[in-house]
């Protein structure tokens, strides 16, 4: 297993020529947190923390969706979490910013490696039919008209498939797998600077309520329209195509074999 000395990956190093407007101002790294979210939602109300980006080394309680573990030895990850406050209501925030994630994660792994990722609904990242990256945002009203939002991002970088959980060894992957060669020190330093650039990028992008685009960009990265699925609900298995994806609500729009157009929710079906 050979990770990139962590003695390399410092904040002053991912902060090299980073440009942004709204995350990065300031960059945490630490050697080991319980859980980066977790970190963050201690200061999470706070004015002065907006924009905070934090990078662990290691996590020893790594959290996933739906109240998974999110588990990687040390040094071997991108594991960060990103503080933003933004006008709104939760509810008309939380589909876009979760569109917002998912893209700007695909892109900086393609931007970096030139590897063939793609979106999997509703937010996270696979690779050669496994998954490279996950994505958990968290949420926490700041004032009637303002809502925290902490962006959790998971990146799998230097694992080889012993450094998994043994259930895990079939379905995830890391790039040093998808790109057959370990990774260079750097590397690390460059994909977790590109992440905060695409990150911040999306986020303009959805304050300018360029919504379109956004939509175009997560369809295209998650196979584009027609792209076939295997949808999962209510004990149903059942073959579609996608159609679009709600902005709104992050929605996904399939097409069943009997030609009728399904809104499928969060947390209430799977896609395989």
């Amino acid at each position: 297993m050979t990770h990139a000395p962590s003695d390399r990956f410092t904040a002053q190093a991912v902060e090299k020529n980073l440009s942004t407007q709204h995350l990065g101002k300031t960059i945490l790294v630490y050697d080991e947190v319980e859980s980066t979210n977790d970190l963050l939602k201690t200061i999470m109300h706070e004015p002065h923390y907006n924009g905070l980006v934090v990078f662990a080394k290691n996590q020893r309680r790594g959290k996933g969706r739906e109240g998974r573990t999110w588990t990687a030895p040390a040094d071997s990850s991108i594991l960060c979490s990103s503080l933003i406050h933004l006008e709104g209501q939760p509810h008309d925030l939380a589909g876009p910013i979760s569109l917002v994630c998912a893209v700007a994660v695909a892109q900086a792994l393609i931007h970096t490696f030139q590897i063939p990722v793609r979106i999997k609904w509703p937010n996270d990242i696979y690779c050669d039919g496994k998954k490279l990256a996950g994505i958990l945002i968290e949420s926490s009203k700041i004032r009637p008209d303002q809502v925290a939002f902490i962006l959790g991002i998971g990146i799998n970088l230097t694992q080889q498939p012993i450094d998994f959980p043994p259930e895990l060894r079939d379905t995830a992957v890391s790039v040093a797998q998808v790109l057959g060669r370990p990774l260079e020190p750097d590397e690390k330093i460059f994909l977790a600077r590109r992440v905060i650039k695409e990150l911040d990028d999306q986020l303009e992008r959805m304050l300018q309520k360029n919504y379109d685009q956004l939509r175009h960009d997560w369809l295209h990265l998650a196979g584009g329209p027609d792209q076939p699925v295997i949808v999962t609900r209510q004990n149903q298995t059942f073959n579609a195509r996608i159609i679009d994806i709600d902005y709104r609500d992050n929605s996904l729009l399939v097409q069943n074999p009997g030609g009728l157009i399904l809104h499928l929710k969060q947390n209430t079906c799977k896609i395989i």
